[in-house]
């Protein structure tokens, strides 16, 4: 088997169109993808070229026109004729780089199961990946630096969990347990505590998300493990 570059061209531009613009070429461009192919503007239209493995040039341009059809086909582009330019041994197919996924707000908000408020929250005041770029439509990260940070920030213990403990003002223990909210591993405070200790008055001064129960004393605020642990209050940390 022999390896062969063939290029194809349209050979006539259609009466009511130019040579292709940019929208239709980046479309044939991905259909030729799949193909091993590359696509470019042409006098005539456009120009594709396809690298193929026959046992000879009359079977490799026979099967490159069977893919530049297809593609063609695939990019809703209008038939036309087809003239074979090129036909090479001693090319070879382009390095095509492999490029990360890529994801939207979006896709983040699902990945790490939290509001578009809290996103905005971890992006202004924690240390959340850069986006590789902020486009109109929003920014846009890599899927890898998600999931490494998600990995890092929300790490899921087998068993019991530990959990923090606090002591208020009458000398009463306070069990707090940890639970996940949203990607962010939390310690769950009650909030008659929070608001009848002074000590824990940084609290109130948050935004951190509050659950309440049916009564207003079962409600909780939900403080961020690292915010906790990062105070002088007295807690400790204890295995349950």
């Amino acid at each position: 088997m022999v390896n062969f570059a063939v290029t194809a061209e349209t050979g006539r531009t259609p009466p009511e169109e130019r040579p292709l613009e940019r929208d239709p070429l980046d479309q044939l461009r991905r259909a030729l993808a799949a193909h091993r192919g590359v696509a470019g503007a042409a006098p005539s239209g456009w120009t594709a070229t396809v690298w193929v493995e026959a046992a000879d040039e009359q079977l490799a341009i026979a099967d490159s026109m069977k893919r530049i059809i297809a593609a063609a086909r695939a990019a809703e582009l209008e038939e036309q004729p087809l003239i074979v330019t090129r036909v090479a041994t001693d090319d070879l197919p382009p390095e095509v780089p492999e490029l990360p996924e890529l994801v939207g707000s979006g896709e983040v908000l699902s990945m790490l199961n939290i509001s578009k408020q809290r996103l905005h929250q971890l992006r202004a005041s924690a240390p959340f990946p850069l986006p590789v770029s902020d486009l109109m439509s929003g920014p846009i990260w890599t899927r890898a630096s998600i999931e490494a940070w998600g990995a890092r920030n929300w790490k899921r213990r087998a068993g019991r969990r530990p959990y923090r403990s606090f002591t208020d003002r009458t000398g009463t223990s306070h069990g707090l347990g940890l639970v996940v909210v949203g990607v962010m591993e939390s310690v769950a405070v009650p909030l008659r505590v929070v608001e009848d200790e002074p000590v824990l008055g940084w609290i109130r001064g948050r935004d951190y998300p509050v659950s309440e129960g049916f009564r207003i004393q079962d409600a909780m605020v939900y403080v961020p493990l690292e915010d906790w642990d990062s105070r002088d209050h007295g807690a400790s940390s204890v295995t349950a």
